[in-house]
């Protein structure tokens, strides 16, 4: 799956490292110091015009990551939460948390 935009992009590089398989980045100073150092060898630089593309128009920021699925959970699992939060029908997924 490829993922987009500089926030989710850098939450899922600190907290999700183990899916990570390629980092594209087409600015340049995008990342930390120790982020790049950690993920030097899967760094891929590539045009603005193939951000593009790959992010199919969307506002990719100068960086995109290609990273593993995520394990799906049973509903059943959920539900033996205290609180679950469904959403449905978003239009404008960039609103969610602002």
């Amino acid at each position: 799956m490829i993922i987009y935009g500089k926030q989710v992009c850098l939450h899922a590089l600190e907290h999700h490292k183990s899916l990570i398989k390629t980092v594209y980045l087409a600015k340049k100073g995008l990342l930390s110091q120790p982020l790049f150092d950690h993920y030097k060898p899967r760094i891929k630089f590539l045009e603005n015009k193939w951000a593009q593309s790959m992010s199919k128009g969307g506002n990719h920021q100068g960086i995109l990551l290609e990273m593993s699925d995520f394990e799906q959970s049973r509903f059943t699992q959920i539900k033996k939460s205290d609180f679950v939060v469904i959403l449905d029908g978003l239009t404008d997924t960039g609103n969610i948390g602002a």
